[in-house]
């Protein structure tokens, strides 16, 4: 030890060494101090087996104690817990505010998971902001439920930070051995599938992994392979549903919808889908099927005089919405097939005017100085900041069929699509209201001056050449009022 009491290491080396008689009288040799290397020695380590940043332990330090946990589950017959816990949208720290401060949250966070699980687990750090934590003889579930309650809440605390008070909720993913799996990978890739189905259900909270969510894991991963291969192999295909003048039951357009009909899955349902091609990043290409199969239909309709000024609407994505090149895109389409921007309507969601105002502004004010009609679809189910309908020329709202399908039963929904209706009307933009289905609902709308409609009642999507005999045969017989309702508010 030396002066101050600090450990010191010596490396000593020698030979023994006896008098004349004999007799060992010591040794003989040379020493030399070592303290450096062996702190040295022990910094390689630590790196090898914790996280530089947290000081939690990583992969390799995990798959010890994991094994080291399996030998006394099996002689004690308990079983073990894995918790993964991913920060809900931690990214945006690290944008927003820089890595040095996403860097000390973690490191709080880190400090957070110590103190919470001490000696009865492990905390590592899985990588990003991502943790893993280890229940080694976790007894009851009920346990482990309770131990996940304390980390959501624990981990969702503020955090003092660079002088702001920031909070980041954690979403939570358990899986058991041996009940899930039995090897740690498949352990943590159970985990993480919970930890997903958490964040589906809302985020801030923790799942349990279940072999139903396995199957949807594997439903998921079938459905974006099918989905890289099926533009290629044309197996989508759009029907177009009539969006209808209340007034007089004219068709005066449609909205395309994009169906999908696989050889392996047979027919997947949008719903499953396009959230799926939005992750994997194939939502762009789809879109622009879309947007090009529409226009070449479009062509074939505007020498028909029965499609006069008939538009078709179109679903476009955040991402296609971010990307710069949309407005050059639409461009060259229309001009290949000798159509105007009157041909689409561009329908995009209440949460892109508000999750991307900056990076979407210049695309917006593009879109509209080209002479496209921008339509916010689902109106009423995000926050909308009501400047941007004004900012941005929205030409068209529509009410989520949500609002629509009891507004008959539910004064509340009554009372927000009047609302809707009365917003549309004094700001001077035009409304379609989805999803009517009965004749009850028509004639409330038609009575509170909503202008269009669409649904099953009215019509069911069809295909272009259904569209197109159609309303060559029954365009006089679409669902009516039976008497002559007060009229609509002026179209602008």
């Amino acid at each position: 030890t030396g002066p101050q009491g600090q450990l010191r290491y010596l490396s000593v080396s020698g030979d023994p060494t006896f008098n004349e008689e004999g007799v060992f009288t010591g040794y003989r040799g040379t020493g030399t101090e070592i303290t450096e290397r062996k702190r040295f020695e022990a910094r390689i380590r630590e790196l090898a087996e914790y996280d530089f940043l947290t000081g939690l332990p990583n992969r390799i330090m995990l798959e010890s104690h994991f094994a080291s946990a399996v030998r006394d589950a099996a002689d004690q017959q308990v079983g073990i817990a894995l918790l993964f816990i991913d920060l809900d949208r931690f990214k945006n720290i690290n944008d927003s505010l820089g890595h040095h401060v996403g860097d000390a949250l973690l490191e709080q966070t880190a400090k957070r998971l110590l103190k919470l699980v001490g000696a009865q687990a492990t905390a590592s750090r899985h990588g990003g902001d991502e943790f893993v934590v280890l229940v080694p003889d976790c007894g009851a579930v009920v346990s482990v439920a309770t131990l996940a309650e304390k980390i959501v809440t624990t981990l969702g605390a503020p955090y003092h930070l660079a002088g702001l008070e920031l909070t980041v909720t954690p979403s939570i993913g358990i899986s058991l051995c041996p009940q899930d799996a039995e090897d740690l990978d498949a352990l943590i890739r159970n985990a993480d599938l919970a930890m997903y189905d958490a964040k589906a259900r809302g985020r801030n909270q923790f799942s349990f992994f279940s072999a139903a969510m396995n199957e949807k894991a594997q439903q998921r991963l079938a459905i974006e392979n099918g989905l890289r291969r099926a533009v290629e192999r044309g197996e989508f295909h759009l029907v177009y549903q009539p969006i209808v003048r209340l007034e007089d039951s004219l068709v005066i357009g449609a909205e395309a919808l994009i169906r999908w009909s696989s050889p392996e899955l047979g027919v997947v349902a949008p719903i499953q889908f396009i959230p799926i091609a939005e992750e994997a990043g194939l939502i762009v290409a789809i879109g622009e099927w879309v947007i090009q199969e529409v226009c070449r239909q479009q062509q074939i309709w505007s020498e028909d005089p029965l499609f006069t000024r008939f538009s078709v609407a179109v679903n476009v994505s955040a991402k296609q919405f971010s990307n710069q090149k949309i407005v050059g895109f639409l461009q060259k389409t229309l001009a290949a097939h000798d159509l105007t921007p009157a041909a689409l309507e561009l329908e995009i969601t209440e949460s892109v005017l508000m999750d991307h105002q900056d990076s979407t502004a210049q695309v917006l004010s593009a879109l509209t100085s080209a002479g496209f009609r921008l339509v916010i679809d689902d109106f009423g189910t995000g926050y909308s900041n009501l400047s941007y309908l004004k900012r941005f020329h929205i030409a068209k709202l529509k009410i989520d069929q949500s609002f629509v399908r009891d507004l008959i039963t539910d004064v509340d929904d009554a009372a927000i699509t009047c609302g809707i209706i009365s917003l549309a009307k004094n700001v001077g933009i035009s409304l379609v209201a989805e999803g009517i289905e009965t004749p009850q609902q028509r004639d409330f709308l038609l009575d509170h001056y909503c202008q269009q409609g669409q649904g099953f009642y009215l019509c069911l999507p069809l295909r272009a050449a259904e569209l197109t005999v159609f309303l060559k045969e029954n365009a006089m017989h679409l669902p009516r009022a039976k008497q002559a309702r007060r009229p609509a508010y002026p179209e602008t």
